[in-house]
């Protein structure tokens, strides 16, 4: 199993189904009816898996669907490697999420905020100061 794929598994494990349709999200409060959908990613990495594009190709359909939703796309980091890497990773990560979303999948770009926080705004707290695997992350926000 690749490790995209034991990243996947222990946030299924963690219950990313609940999370992908709580009404919260670690660390976050939410206005009811929000949806978080989590896109992870490889250390060090911005590229898009097929089970990745296939959450996105969801979001995006939902979106079409309801001309009344907006998104916001969150990129987050671990804390491997210097804070600046980690800026840059985060905001490539929510770049590669955007253009799926609006240039892949059609969802009207007004539509879209993109916002990316490095490794200061974790996903997962890792109080003691570990790398966390499921903060190499983007959210995507849908309300």
């Amino acid at each position: 199993m690749s490790s995209h794929r034991a990243v996947m598994s222990i946030a299924a494990v963690l219950g990313a189904v609940g999370i992908m349709a709580a009404n919260s999200a670690p660390g976050q409060t939410l206005e009811p009816g929000a949806r978080v959908y989590l896109v992870h990613f490889p250390t060090g990495g911005s590229t898009l898996d097929p089970a990745d594009q296939d959450t996105i190709r969801g979001v995006a359909a939902s979106m079409l669907s309801h001309p009344e939703l907006n998104a916001t796309i969150i990129g987050k980091a671990d804390t491997v490697g210097s804070p600046e890497r980690n800026e840059r990773l985060s905001q490539w990560r929510s770049n590669t999420v955007f253009e799926a979303l609006v240039y892949t999948n059609h969802v009207p770009e007004n539509r879209v905020q993109l916002q990316w926080t490095g490794e200061k705004m974790p996903y997962l707290s890792t109080a003691d100061e570990k790398p966390e695997m499921l903060n190499r992350v983007v959210e995507i926000i849908v309300r």
